[in-house]
């Protein structure tokens, strides 16, 4: 998924752990990122709990690839039927998993991140990320 991802520098650490990953994960944490930047263009990457991260102030997403699926942490908002949704792909508080035999769910991960955006700017002043 080219576009603002592929044009917005790699973090290094990131870069660095998607090298790693075997190519379908790769492609698909590929894609995942592309759609955080086209959510939210003025993210912040970065690299935590080992995995790579994305900030607008506060906490986004985080992304890591597993051997049979990708998971997104963080932007699990249940508004505006989104339960339903994610409900075959949620695996705990928090984490979705989207495994790698199935087409990732593009417009489901949009929306729950567009979703998440709105909660971050929905809080009172911007915290600074921690590093």
């Amino acid at each position: 998924m080219p576009g603002k991802a592929a044009a917005k520098a790699m973090h290094p650490r990131v870069a660095a752990y998607l090298t790693k990953q075997p190519a379908p994960v790769r492609r698909a944490l590929e894609t995942l990122r592309a759609l955080v930047f086209t959510v939210a263009p003025e993210a912040e990457e970065g690299f935590s709990y080992q995995m790579p991260s994305y900030t607008l102030g506060r906490n986004l997403a985080y992304l890591a690839g597993w051997t049979t699926h990708v998971a997104l942490y963080g932007p699990v908002t249940m508004a505006g039927g989104l339960e339903a949704k994610t409900a075959k792909y949620r695996s705990g508080k928090g984490t979705l998993k989207f495994p790698l035999d199935a087409p990732l769910p593009v417009a489901l991960v949009k929306q729950l991140l567009r979703a998440r955006v709105k909660v971050l700017g929905e809080g009172s002043a911007r915290k600074p990320a921690r590093r």
